[in-house]
């Protein structure tokens, strides 16, 4: 019940689970491995 319902009510009304969320970080940001020091050569 618990995950059946809630699945059913959105195939019904054509919704997704993920509508309506916004991401978590909205913005680009460049990615550098945690303890990775850029190296100025």
């Amino acid at each position: 019940r618990e995950h059946l319902v809630p699945w059913v009510g959105r195939r019904l009304t054509g919704r997704s689970s993920g509508d309506h969320v916004t991401a978590k970080r909205p913005e680009l940001e460049r990615f550098a491995p945690r303890g990775y020091a850029e190296r100025s050569e």
